[in-house]
């Protein structure tokens, strides 16, 4: 028998009723708020395909029944990543600036010849890369440096 885990997390998770006696309630206190963590041991690919979806359904159900105050983890997750990627855009830019059309280019003739090299493994082919490849890294070093 093989059992899958996922979690729910929220606030007041109290509320939450599960008909399974397979979970776990762990509380954990945090700065103003508490939050509860469910591990709920979830059916895997070699279940019932009705008792899945019996028991995402349930699931389901229940994450919808929470108060809209509540912090789901992924939204909180997802919301730490969209802050992260803006202030990153905000300071270093979408675009690396030093990676033009050279450095490009040059990149492209180190990973032909790299593929080159792992079709046929020949000390020529290996010399060739090894050549581009020292190449393409100081012509990088130059980009970033300009």
């Amino acid at each position: 028998m093989s059992l899958d885990v996922g979690s729910v997390c929220t606030v007041e998770c109290n509320q939450m009723k599960l008909d399974s006696n397979q979970y776990a309630r762990e509380s954990v206190r945090m700065r103003f708020r508490n939050l509860s963590v469910f591990c709920i041991h979830a059916p895997t690919e070699d279940k019932e395909k009705a008792e899945k979806e019996e028991f995402y359904a349930l699931l389901e159900g229940e994450v919808d029944k929470t108060p809209n105050n509540d912090i789901l983890m992924h939204n909180l997750w997802v919301a730490i990543k969209r802050i992260v990627e803006n202030v990153a855009e905000k300071v270093i830019g979408k675009q690396k600036r030093w990676y033009d059309e050279e450095c490009r280019r040059v990149v492209t003739k180190r990973n032909e010849a790299r593929m080159k090299w792992m079709q046929r493994r020949t000390r020529a082919r290996r010399e060739e890369y090894e050549y581009l490849r020292r190449i393409a890294k100081n012509t990088q070093k130059e980009s970033v440096n300009n």
